[in-house]
């Protein structure tokens, strides 16, 4: 089982709010593109998370080859070939900015795509990386998602993450197409811009093939009512790809695993896998990200993934 993503990266502004530093990385094996990038700063519209900072939204870069990627041939070197950056916003204020990292096993299989309300008729493509998934590409690009309908409607309604079952019809309205591709899981994110404080901004699925999945497991946290903890609301067991139901008695404190280390900081946190570390047990050598989901001011859920 090949991963669809290779590498993440959180970026943050540093002390003087003029540039993004690293601040926590997953490479795998990749350490020599590692080394490269720990030193690198950002400003605004340099780079791959500096457009994402500058035009306030995700930035999919599909060549990283081109010359707006500043690592470009450390990224060739190390088998890289497209990228996708999400900046956090807590209202107007970015937190962070995270960059997934995809390379080319011969079977690039997944998707990551962006999407925006067009003040029309509902959810449209802004943007989208397929991998080898030409035809659902194709088919993607001309679909529009009313309010509440497939997984970018609903998440767009609610202003939470959701899972999707690609079987599911109701939740993922092009499930047909997508079980042609093989894709099984779908989790749409929700994510605030700067640009607009009165809702959220865009949609972010990630969609999953089970031979080269975005993750190994994902699962959703909402905050409590009292906001001094959360309850799990949805996940997926690594490898089966089972969606996992509501359990509202499981629950973690501030800053207990992950998921509460989000809730403590309002960062993004990485637990990077101990991959080539003398002793580490290939069962837990698995990175895990928890991202935060804001709606305008307010940390409303956590969204981990395990890789």
């Amino acid at each position: 089982m090949h991963p669809f993503v290779r590498v993440v990266e959180i970026w943050v502004p540093d002390a003087s709010g003029e540039h993004l530093k690293w601040h926590a990385g997953t490479y795998g094996p990749l350490a020599e593109f590692a080394d490269h990038s720990r030193d690198i700063t950002f400003a605004p519209g340099i780079g791959l998370p500096g457009q994402a900072w500058r035009e306030a939204r995700p930035i999919i870069m599909k060549d990283l080859s081109d010359g707006a990627f500043l690592r470009a041939d450390a990224a060739q070197s190390a088998g890289l070939t497209s990228g996708v950056a999400m900046p956090i916003f807590q209202g107007r204020d970015l937190r962070a900015v995270l960059v997934f990292l995809c390379g080319d096993h011969g079977r690039g299989d997944g998707a990551i795509e962006v999407w925006k309300d067009d003040g029309l008729s509902g959810q449209s493509l802004v943007d989208g990386y397929y991998g080898k998934l030409a035809r659902f590409e194709r088919q993607s690009r001309n679909i529009k998602f009313p309010l509440g309908r497939g997984l970018p409607g609903m998440v767009w309604k609610s202003a939470t993450p959701m899972i999707a079952d690609v079987a599911n019809t109701n939740a993922f309205l092009r499930s047909q197409a997508a079980l042609e591709a093989g894709i099984s899981i779908g989790i749409g994110i929700p994510l605030n811009s700067d640009h607009n404080i009165d809702d959220i901004g865009y949609v972010v699925t990630f969609l999953s093939v089970h031979a080269t999945p975005i993750a190994r497991g994902f699962e959703i946290w909402n905050v409590t009512d009292t906001g001094d903890g959360l309850c799990f609301s949805s996940g997926i067991e690594d490898s089966v790809h089972r969606i996992l139901a509501d359990e509202p008695d499981r629950r973690l404190a501030r800053g207990e695993g992950i998921a509460g280390k989000v809730l403590e900081t309002g960062l993004p946190w990485l637990e990077p896998s101990a991959q080539g570390h003398a002793g580490s047990d290939p069962e837990d050598d698995l990175a895990q990200l928890a991202i935060p989901v804001y709606y305008l001011n307010e940390l409303r859920s956590v969204v981990s993934f395990r890789y």
